[in-house]
């Protein structure tokens, strides 16, 4: 049998297991005790699938057989396993192949994690499913209610009613009293119809009505009755599916409550006042007709606020909501009493221009509204400067509706946003680019989800005595027609569409679990670097996320390191600080990436807990002959030492930059010259064949 993982693999929660080529278990931790109830020894040498649902077998094999006959290392599925009280539960495995340097599979490791729960849920989950569906196609209030109450009924096995009160009879929060209140209800029997009537919600045995709350302001609009025998158990809202029945309840009567306000409402936005794309369709409706029959021209043009999203993220949405009241009031000042100004949403807004005799008077409209938003906006004392990006599409030369027009003025926007803003009018072909763009998003979507995306490895060094003691993860995209596509080409992509979060998650995943055999096999454990990006530093679950991935593999202190642009920390450094150090806390560490580019403030450096600085492969790459870079690098060295922080040196291409690197007194280095990014099987052979993971001797 293949020797065991350190006991800190006993206190995961997680079964971590090795089985042998032909797949008989030749580890698992004691987590498997405790989900199974099968003891570890009684359990190995035994096939895995002689513990697979009888069902499940052959799918398990053929799923298997794919995997690595398409030249894959790792799978996941969903299966069940056998209980020893007889029983079978659901389970969640990943699995990774382990070859030798022929290919030849010796080995499979991974973990298995208990599903149960979330499986027990899925009836809770397509109930509410279809609730919400009902609400989403504004299903009439009866047909959402009876839906609510069925689920109800169905979960906790009693009759349930629903009863709702006519529009404006709701009663404040502090009012919980339910007595002498009429409306209509419906009473649903598990698995069975749904009756209604009028009056006051029928109660029996131990049954108590429970207020149903608006969204807005908690105020009572309707109540809910779970019916049981005299004596018997009480269901309250301290049941999850009494609780979540009581929250989708408030939410469709509150939708409905709303419908007629909506009804005054629409047509204008709540923020700015401005028309919002329904009255901006029916203007546009009534300028094209015009334009027909005066033989002239209608302008749309699209102004995307240029660097708003930066407002947002460090002064607040108060003052980004200040700002767009601001750009509203200019640009309608800005505007004939026939033209229209409206806001499509975020920082979009829409100007339609209406009877013009030419593009050049579009163009000067364009201009005339730069200009209104040049001088800064004074909010709180502050000055801010504002700009937007335009793109201008005419009826009838490149459309004649509303979607139309909107999709070929923001095609040109986009031409113009990326070099820093202006204005540009349509041309054909703007179009094809936008297309291609969205297009691009939608494969990366597919590459996260269906295993398109790979990881290399690329070896830290220590300086002091030449040995390996990190990797960083870098993802590439194996993409089925341009081939491998580098970082630089994707990232940007999945920034600006919203992708970065389950591509980080990806990686963190996939990179822990492949450098387990690394990190928990050898004498001395490496550790593992993965990039952050700004936007998952800001974001509310960073913090479990990566405490859930450390626990799953089983991460020792400092073997997990996330690295952040200085950048990154500017957007907000207070949030920043705060998220760092309580993961710093539980031992995952942090790497302030690229030094020296990010202008950061030394006040806050001195705050920020990274264990480490890399210093930016720019300053390497003329250190032998600049001696302004040689300073800045001996600088940020002695900084990082003051501060009791590692200084790592990345870039580092020939040996000339190596030995200047370690007079300086570098702790670590990475680059070409020391190791070239890897595959995970590369790197295991790499490592494998440099006694004790030394690259080269260490220095005299």
């Amino acid at each position: 049998m293949s020797p065991r993982p350190p006991d800190l693999l006993t206190e995961l929660n997680e079964v971590v297991f090795r089985t042998d080529a032909e797949g008989k278990w030749t580890y698992l931790n004691a987590a498997w005790e405790r989900l199974t109830g099968f003891g570890v020894e009684d359990t190995l040498g035994g096939h895995f699938l002689d513990l697979v649902h009888p069902e499940e077998r052959e799918g398990t094999v053929q799923m298997f057989m794919a995997v690595i006959s398409g030249g894959a290392n790792f799978c996941h599925h969903e299966t069940r396993y056998a209980h020893a009280d007889g029983t079978y539960g659901w389970v969640e495995v990943r699995a990774r192949v382990l070859r030798d340097d022929d290919g030849t599979i010796t080995a499979n490791v991974g973990t298995i994690v208990d599903i149960g729960d979330r499986k027990r849920i899925d009836g809770l989950l397509a109930d509410q499913t279809r609730v919400l569906e009902l609400v989403t196609r504004d299903r009439p209030l009866p047909d959402v209610l009876g839906a609510v109450a069925t689920m109800v009924a169905n979960q906790v096995d009693r009759p349930t009613t629903i009863m709702h009160f006519p529009e404006g009879h709701d009663h404040g929060p502090e009012d919980d009293g339910l007595d002498g209140r009429v409306g209509v209800f419906l009473t649903a029997a598990p698995g069975g119809e749904v009756t209604w009537g009028l009056g006051a919600a029928p109660t029996s045995g131990s049954a108590e009505a429970i207020p149903i709350r608006r969204e807005e302001n908690a105020a009572v609009v309707g109540a809910m009755v779970v019916h049981g025998d005299p004596g018997g158990p009480r269901h309250d809202a301290s049941v999850p599916a009494v609780a979540r029945g009581l929250e989708l309840a408030g939410l469709a009567i509150s939708r409905s409550h709303r419908e007629a306000d909506v009804r005054r409402r629409a047509g204008y936005d709540p923020l700015t006042s401005l028309p919002n794309r329904y009255l901006i369709e029916d203007r546009l409706q009534e300028a094209m007709e015009t334009s027909h029959r005066h033989g002239s021209k209608v302008a749309l043009l699209i102004l995307d606020l240029d660097r708003f999203k930066d407002v947002n993220d460090m002064l607040g949405h108060d003052v980004g909501d200040r700002v767009l009241e601001g750009v509203a009031r200019r640009l309608s000042v800005a505007l004939r009493p026939n033209d229209t100004i409206g806001r499509l949403g975020g920082d979009e807004f829409v100007v339609l221009v209406t009877d013009i005799a030419s593009t050049t008077d579009a163009q000067n409209v364009a201009a005339k509204l730069q200009a209104v938003l040049r001088p800064p906006f004074e909010i709180n004392g502050v000055g801010l400067d504002v700009s937007a990006s335009i793109g201008i599409a005419l009826y009838p030369n490149h459309g004649n509706d509303l979607a139309m027009l909107l999709r070929k003025a923001d095609a040109a926007m986009y031409r113009v946003k990326p070099t820093g803003g202006g204005a540009a009018l349509f041309e054909p072909g703007f179009d094809r680019g936008r297309s291609s763009y969205v297009a691009q998003a939608v494969e990366l979507r597919q590459a996260i989800d269906d295993g398109q995306l790979l990881i290399e490895y690329q070896p830290k060094v220590d300086l002091r005595d030449r040995v390996t003691t990190g990797v960083e993860a870098l993802v590439r995209w194996r993409h089925p027609t341009r081939g491998v596509v580098q970082p630089d080409d994707f990232i940007g992509l999945a920034e600006s569409t919203g992708l970065m979060k389950p591509l980080t998650r990806w990686v963190l995943e996939t990179a822990l679990l492949e450098t387990l055999p690394w990190r928990v096999g050898g004498a001395t454990p490496l550790s593992v670097a993965v990039n952050l990006p700004a936007s998952m530093l800001r974001d509310p679950e960073l913090e479990s996320i990566a405490v859930g991935a450390a626990q799953r593999w089983g991460v020792g202190d400092g073997q997990l390191q996330f690295e952040v642009t200085e950048s990154a920390l500017l957007i907000d450094p207070e949030a920043a600080i705060h998220v760092m150090s309580v993961l710093d806390r539980v031992g995952i560490s942090f790497a302030l990436d690229d030094f020296g580019t990010g202008y950061s403030s030394l006040s806050y450096l001195k705050r920020v807990p990274a264990r480490t600085l890399k210093i930016d492969k720019s300053f390497l790459q003329t250190l032998t002959t600049d001696r302004r870079d040689a300073s800045i690098v001996q600088a940020v060295v002695h900084l990082g030492h003051d501060l009791g922080i590692a200084v790592v040196a990345e870039g580092v291409e020939d040996e000339a930059t190596l030995q200047r690197i370690t007079e300086f007194g570098c702790d670590e280095a990475q680059g070409f010259y020391l190791g070239r990014p890897m595959s995970a099987d590369d790197l295991a052979a790499w490592l494998r064949t440099a006694e004790l993971r030394r690259v080269m001797p260490p220095p005299n």
